[in-house]
């Protein structure tokens, strides 16, 4: 596996984080990201997993449009209306 330093966030950044999720008692009804939960990349390469809980969880790192589950959405040539 790879990865670069410079995709890490800053420590400022984490701190804006935690109080953006504090700020909302740590609920969210959507996340975009690159690369999925670990769940995700389980179901999705192996087969099992469990599942992490939140309303969608879209990420386009795998180049491939495939819902893993109704929640966790891999997206890459689409598009998705979330709300």
């Amino acid at each position: 596996m790879s990865w670069w330093k410079e995709g890490l966030p800053s420590e400022d950044e984490m701190e804006e984080g935690r109080r953006n999720l504090a700020s909302t008692e740590n609920k969210v009804d959507f996340i975009v990201t690159h690369c999925g939960a670990a769940s995700s990349i389980l179901l999705y390469s192996l087969g099992g997993y469990k599942p992490d809980i939140l309303k969608k969880w879209f990420m386009g790192h795998y180049h491939d449009n495939y819902a893993v589950n109704d929640k966790e959405i891999i997206i890459y040539e689409q598009i998705v209306r979330i709300a």
